[in-house]
């Protein structure tokens, strides 16, 4: 028997229970016995100061390709995360037929922001059914993997490219269906979709999942009912006005048919989402919302390209160009009237049409100038160094990054860092329905990582804020989302569960700053965020980090719905 006991540390079980000094004991990847001065074998673990909890689960990442070419998982598996749920805002890697291929990884590329040559050179593309791909995946893995259907690759898969043009025919519904209901016989937990404003292709299309109507996807809806573990994640409408009437009544009506629990991500900025949630539980249906626990901001320049300047028609269209051609293009005296005109017009857009939240130029700062004489910039907001220059916006910004050949690193923010840690967020994270791990950890990673949320809400939220006690945090990050997903047996400290497990030094634990690394194949740069104070970690009772240090071993596994039926 392959067994390990865990000694003298404070067990924090995940389920909001008061911890304990214990022991626990380990027997072939479960849990055997907990309790105090437990006998065991020679592997043991000496715990004392630590925190022993289950390891995070992570409800909203975007790993797909990532766990192809960089089987661990990080940032994520450094952060005590032992299992992430992949495929989400409508996104997954299959089914796939092999002529589709090209638009799944552009599409993949432009909205998630990733490397289109990894996707392209680095996936094994063994697959065309769900069931081939969750076989392809699940060859030694740092964590272990839920798995969704994504709705716009399901409607690309069944209709093709008119799936970009066109509501679906009956017959084309009833052809997704039998899909989706396919690919959950072969493991995957559901499906996710999106209307977001933001989501569109590299053509400047609304993705596939915006042309469903609400019958649409009340149908997919109804391939979940009686299929337990299974469940629906969605992103509103109205993600940066609020939810609307319309969002508020598609989520009744899928989660009536399908009986099964939705993820809300991204649900809007109105005041009201979390009493509708409320209401809506009451009336029988279960919700949660995703909510990110770290203040966003990222690093992008104009030579890598970025999502940033989405929603100005004629920035986007210069930032798909080649970057010498882009360079060009930006310099262009021709080109800069219309670029001026895009920037004054976008604080004006309508907030359902904007394809990225709207650009707050104070915000908008020089992280990192390219050439040493404009290093005395750096921390300057374009706002300022425009009013400095007494030039317009877009003619500060794009006369400094075309004088560095595009390489100026600027970091953009939504809010003031100094204003992020107030009330109005605390009252959130206490909120029973809430989740604090948006981390879209996989996505974005050429300009930003986010993957050590459930660490950085345990210590800025939890143990210095003090919003709640520890015990509830945990939960908040561990048995609440395992239970939302149906993972009956992991998320919890007990008799007969998956030995999913992190140890912390309460007084260390914390996620660092992000920083760069060229570790990708070819030596792509992506961001990562480091973790200190996680100590262990154990997947399926297995180390995956000992001693703060990673080691060997991938125990990871692809989760199958068929297996919690």
């Amino acid at each position: 028997m392959n067994e390990m006991l865990i000694k003298g540390g404070t067990v924090i079980d995940g389920t909001g229970a008061p911890r304990f000094q214990g022991d626990v004991l380990l027997s072939d990847g479960k849990i055997t016995a907990i309790g105090e001065s437990l006998n065991g074998p020679a592997r043991v673990i000496d715990a004392t100061g630590l925190i022993v909890s289950p390891g995070i689960v992570d409800p909203h990442t975007h790993l797909d390709g990532q766990l192809f070419f960089e089987r661990r998982g990080s940032s994520s598996s450094w952060h005590g995360v032992t299992t992430v749920m992949t495929g989400l805002c409508g996104y997954s890697l299959a089914p796939c037929k092999p002529e589709d291929r090209e638009y799944l990884i552009r599409m993949f590329a432009r909205v998630e922001e990733m490397p289109l040559e990894l996707f392209r050179t680095e996936l094994p593309w063994s697959w065309v059914s769900f069931g081939e791909y969750l076989d392809a995946l699940d060859a030694g893995l740092g964590l272990n993997v839920v798995t969704m259907v994504g709705h716009s690759t399901l409607r690309y898969n069944t209709m093709g490219a008119e799936s970009l043009e066109r509501t679906a025919t009956e017959d084309e519904i009833n052809a997704m269906r039998a899909t989706l209901r396919e690919s959950m016989d072969a493991g995957a937990f559901g499906f996710t979709t999106s209307l977001a404003p933001s989501h569109f292709d590299m053509d400047l299309k609304p993705v596939p999942s915006r042309q469903a109507t609400p019958d649409e996807m009340v149908g997919l809806a109804e391939e979940l009912r009686d299929r337990p573990s299974t469940h629906m994640a969605l992103i509103p409408s109205g993600l940066f006005r609020g939810m609307t009437d319309e969002d508020k009544e598609l989520i009744l009506r899928m989660t009536s048919v399908a009986d099964s629990p939705m993820q809300l991500n991204g649900f809007g900025a109105g005041a009201d989402a979390w009493d509708f949630m409320g209401l809506a539980t009451a009336a029988g249906a279960t919700l949660w919302g995703v909510v990110s626990a770290q203040p966003f901001y990222k690093f992008v320049t104009l030579y890598d390209g970025t999502t940033h300047f989405n929603s100005m028609d004629t920035w986007t269209h210069i930032l798909d160009k080649p970057s010498e051609e882009r360079k060009k293009l930006f310099a262009s005296p021709d080109l800069r009237q219309k670029l001026r005109d895009e920037v004054d017009l976008e604080p004006k857009i309508d907030a359902m049409k904007l394809r990225r939240p709207r650009i707050n130029w104070d915000l908008v700062t020089i992280h990192k100038a390219h050439h040493e004489k404009n290093r005395e910039l750096e921390g300057v907001s374009i706002a300022e160094l425009a009013k400095r220059q007494g030039k317009h916006l877009a003619d500060a910004l794009l006369d400094l990054a075309v004088s560095e050949d595009l390489k100026t690193v600027l970091c953009t923010r939504l809010e003031p860092e100094a204003k992020f840690f107030d009330q109005s967020k605390a009252r959130v994270y206490r909120n029973p329905f809430s989740v604090p791990m948006n981390s879209d950890a996989g996505a974005h990673l050429q300009a930003e990582c986010k993957a050590g949320e459930g660490t950085y809400f345990l210590r800025r939220w939890v143990l210095d804020h003090a919003i709640m006690s520890l015990e509830e945090g945990l939960r908040k990050v561990t048995s609440m989302p395992a239970k939302l997903l149906g993972l009956t047996d992991r998320g919890a400290i007990r008799v007969g569960a998956k030995a999913d497990i992190m140890m912390f030094d309460p007084t260390k634990l914390d996620a660092l700053d992000k920083e760069t690394r060229n570790d990708f194949p070819g030596g792509a740069t992506r961001w990562i965020q480091k973790a200190e104070g996680v100590e262990y970690v154990l997947v399926n009772g297995q180390p995956t980090i000992w001693q703060g240090e990673e080691v060997g071993d991938l125990p990871g596994k692809v989760l199958r719905s068929t297996s919690y039926r």
